[in-house]
């Protein structure tokens, strides 16, 4: 992969996401040299909001506040306003009461307002932190505002681009579940597991098919097997670890095994996938049932049909299936959610393209977070898609230090909001980068645009992740 450029054959360019009516690539939009003409620096700098650079905007918590003590970093829930967010209030009261208890006086509710800029939707960001007379920027001061925010509702309601950028700076999870029914189940399962001394399943299981001649055989031997290995050494030189690591690549992945995992026999604290998520157009009719379910080795690869037998879907997991006390994070297009339109294409000189007639979260992560038989606790996953560049940029190594040591905060007992951190820093770090090069492109005669189109496409590609669930759970037995 050493020096490759983004080309049709380039691995950078091909996404996590096959199309459900053709088996092919879902979209294949980042490809081509045909693209680098219309992609002009200018029209970037026109369209992207130039991203700040490291020293203007700080990330996360006070450092004098440990974010695992929720009376030194705050909680808040984030409501729709109205009979809706009544409810909802209602649906989430055990859950509340808990936080309250953790969080004292640094717990608070707040209904959003409409959105002036946006019609339709709820406050942005910007708005939301100006109604409640805290700074846009900057170290985040729980006595002006909680770190861990839950927003509450569906997700038409919300931007994902605003909750991006609210993650940035602090510690953000969207709850979207299907019916107050969920959750309350959600808010109870969560307040059981976290009172009580959970006896539940304590390993990790990798889960990462490898297609011939895919994308994918760089995701499960590149990124996910070396990464499983490194956590394996580690607790392996922990005497006291209790915890086991198990790893399904390849065509052990398969749709059987990862039913196993999700709820079933062999179901871990916490399972990390890397597969292809599923794409359908906008009105396909099985599109809101099966955008993002995973794909596992029994699908025969690139331009061969796919069959729902081929994947694990929120229909998948029975009423019979156990998720409690699950964290999830999958590496795959569309795993966490759909935009109503894709982040990708009007970068490259075209009309945006609609992907949805509105923006809506993955059914997969809905059910295993609202589950019947006792929910999951949080679910990571991508909204539009999710590229090679996830762990490996051209002329560097796979970078997975940040995933084990994503996985080593979790292990320390930190909320899965604060381990997300790193996710946030390295997209800041790489919108920085790219600003630069924007800003150096009219005087720097060796400043190749094939670079920024590249730069452009890894930060927007590395903002994708979205937590789904309370920021505030942990890694059970942690």
């Amino acid at each position: 992969m050493s020096g490759m450029r983004i080309t049709r054959q380039s691995p950078f360019a091909l996404p996590l996401g096959i199309q459900f009516e053709t088996g092919r690539y879902a979209g294949d939009r980042i490809s081509g040299a045909d693209l680098v003409a219309t992609l002009s620096p200018t029209r970037i700098a026109k369209t992207n909001k130039r991203p700040a650079g490291r020293g203007s905007t700080t990330l996360g918590l006070n450092p004098k506040c440990d974010y695992r003590k929720l009376g030194e970093t705050g909680w808040a829930a984030l409501f729709p306003p109205g009979e809706e967010g009544k409810a909802l209030r209602e649906a989430l009261a055990p859950l509340l009461a808990w936080r309250r208890e953790q969080a004292g006086s640094r717990f608070h509710t707040f209904d959003l307002a409409p959105s002036q800029a946006f019609p339709g939707r709820l406050e942005t960001k910007n708005e939301f932190l100006r109604r409640q007379q805290v700074p846009l920027h900057g170290v985040v001061n729980p006595d002006l505002m909680p770190y861990y925010l839950m927003a509450v509702g569906r997700a038409s309601h919300f931007s994902f681009r605003e909750l991006h950028a609210l993650d940035l700076q602090y510690g953000v999870g969207l709850l979207d579940l299907p019916d107050p029914d969920a959750y309350r189940r959600y808010a109870e399962t969560v307040v059981e597991i976290e009172r009580s001394q959970w006896q539940g399943p304590r390993d990790l299981a990798f889960f990462a098919p490898a297609h011939e001649k895919d994308i994918t055989q760089s995701s499960a031997y590149r990124f996910v097997e070396p990464l499983s290995q490194r956590l394996k050494d580690t607790l392996g030189q922990n005497e006291k670890s209790t915890r086991a690591i198990h790893c399904h690549l390849g065509n052990a992945a398969t749709h059987e095994r990862l039913l196993h995992l999700m709820g079933g026999p062999d179901k871990p604290a916490f399972l990390f996938s890397a597969t292809h998520g599923l794409s359908f157009g906008r009105t396909h009719a099985c599109q809101r049932d099966y955008q993002g379910a995973l794909v596992c080795s029994d699908w025969a690869g690139p331009g061969n049909q796919v069959f729902l037998r081929h994947v694990v879907a929120a229909p998948s997991l029975e009423d019979r299936c156990d998720l409690r006390g699950m964290i999830g994070f999958h590496v795959a297009c569309y795993s966490a959610g759909t935009p109503q339109f894709d982040y990708f294409s009007k970068y490259q000189g075209r009309d945006r393209i609609e992907l949805a007639s509105q923006s809506f979260t993955a059914q997969l992560p809905r059910r295993m977070l609202g589950h019947p038989n006792g929910t999951a606790l949080a679910v990571i996953g991508h909204v539009d898609g999710a590229w090679a560049s996830s762990w490996e940029l051209p002329n560097q190594k796979p970078h997975i230090d940040i995933y084990e040591s994503l996985v080593h905060l979790l292990l320390e007992g930190y909320p899965v909001g604060a381990a997300m951190e790193l996710m946030n820093q390295r997209y800041a770090s790489l919108a920085a980068e790219l600003n630069g090069m924007i800003e150096r492109f009219d005087w720097d005669d060796d400043l190749d645009e094939k670079e920024i189109l590249e730069m452009w496409m890894f930060q927007n590609d590395a903002r994708t992740y979205l937590l789904m669930g309370d920021p505030a759970v942990r890694l059970p037995g942690s």
